[in-house]
Order: structure tokens, then C-alpha cells, then sequence
């Protein structure tokens, strides 16, 4: 057998085992602020495998960025490769997750099958201020309740009530909150009657959000 022929030979058998022993995976998508609809570039879009080597855990096989409208493609030849994820400065912004069929399938890492073309959008928003004033205007005695639940845009129900505050409250303060719509639902207790009060408001990106809870 000449070189030429030697050469060819083993040109083959690379791709022979490299089709028999890893799959391509090629994911695709946009990573974008669902408020706005603008994207998002400064992110890593992240392929991942479990690793057993110390300190344990996952292990990045390949890192892509998205370009400026938030555009991404993610192409590699892999055995062992199972996820990926889209990681955010967690200071500057809030995962909303992977949306996928038009269903959030959540912010963690989402499996891949490997010789498969994957679409998959990531969503998330930056942060505002929100300051809050909150006061019973009516207060009728110490045994007066109130309890606050709220949901953002993107919750499809309502959170988890606040402690029971007693009496005649006046509080203000304020949070770091992600952009977006935010709805309010006050359960107010005075005599043995029960009403309820509801608030939306806006948060802006970097911008200062009033609500006040007047019940």
C-alpha cells in the first residue's frame, strides 16, 4: 500500500470512529429580555457533562456567546456532553428560564440528545427598584389584620402570604426587583370582616417603581 493510499486509509477510519463514538449537537436560539423583546448579548451560553473529577460536579466542554440581538449557535462533536445552560451575571439579571415550544421549561440546565438539532430561547430580565409604602388608613383596633401576596408577569399564580401584621401599620421600604409587571393582593381582617385590595405596578430597567398599600 503507497502513502497516498496509507493516507486515505486512516482519513477514513477517523471518521468511522468519529461517527461511531460521538454525535454532533447543535443548539440554536435567542437569548432576549421578554419585556422589551430586545436581546441579550452579554451572557455564555454553556454546554456541559458530569464530571466525577474533583471538585465534582458539571464540567464546560464548549462556551458560545450570543451577538448583539442575542443570537446564539452552539455546534459540537461530542460522547459525552448533556446539557446546556445560559449563565447571566446574577447581578444584573433575573433568569425568567429556557422557553422551549412556547413552554418555560425553567432556568436550569436542559438536556440535549446528541445527533439532534435543538431550538431553545432563554429569557431574562435586569433589575429596578421598588419602594413601597404600606399603611392602614382605616385602623380600627390592634386586632386589625392584613397579609401581601404578590405575582410578577411572569408567575402564573400568586405567591406565598406575608405574615399576618396586627394593628395600625405605617412601614415604607424598598427592594431590588426584576423589570416587569407586578400585582399586588392585600387580605385585610377588621371586625370579623374580610376584604380584599389589589395593586399593579410597573418596574422599569434601573428605574424606581411606587406602590402603596392603603387599606
Amino acid at each position: 500500500m503507497n502513502h497516498a493510499l496509507t493516507y486515505l486509509f486512516l482519513l477514513g477510519f477517523a471518521a468511522s470512529a468519529c461517527t461511531k463514538d460521538g454525535k454532533n449537537i447543535t443548539v440554536q436560539g435567542r437569548v432576549y429580555n421578554p419585556v422589551t423583546g430586545e436581546g441579550i448579548s452579554d451572557c455564555e451560553i454553556r454546554l456541559v457533562k458530569e464530571s466525577l473529577e474533583l471538585p465534582g460536579g458539571n464540567k464546560t466542554v464548549l462556551t458560545v456567546y450570543p451577538d448583539a440581538n442575542g443570537y446564539f449557535e452552539l455546534n459540537h462533536t461530542s460522547i459525552s456532553a448533556r446539557y446546556v445552560g445560559c449563565f447571566f451575571d446574577n447581578e444584573k439579571y433575573d433568569e425568567i428560564g429556557w422557553i422551549q415550544d412556547g413552554q418555560n421549561i425553567g432556568s436550569s440546565l436542559v438536556p440535549v440528545k446528541r445527533g439532534k438539532f435543538t431550538y431553545l430561547d432563554c429569557q431574562a430580565v435586569p433589575y429596578g427598584t421598588i419602594e413601597q409604602h404600606v399603611e392602614n388608613v382605616n385602623c380600627q383596633s390592634p386586632a386589625d389584620e392584613m397579609q401581601i401576596r404578590f405575582k410578577t408577569q411572569f408567575d402564573t399564580d400568586y405567591l406565598y402570604w406575608s405574615p399576618i401584621i396586627y394593628g395600625c401599620e405605617n412601614a415604607v421600604g424598598s427592594a431590588k426587583v426584576p423589570m416587569g409587571w407586578r400585582y399586588y393582593e392585600t387580605k385585610v381582617i377588621r371586625s370579623g370582616v374580610t376584604t380584599y385590595v389589589y395593586d399593579t405596578v410597573f418596574v422599569t430597567e434601573s428605574g424606581i417603581a411606587n406602590v402603596e398599600i392603603l387599606y
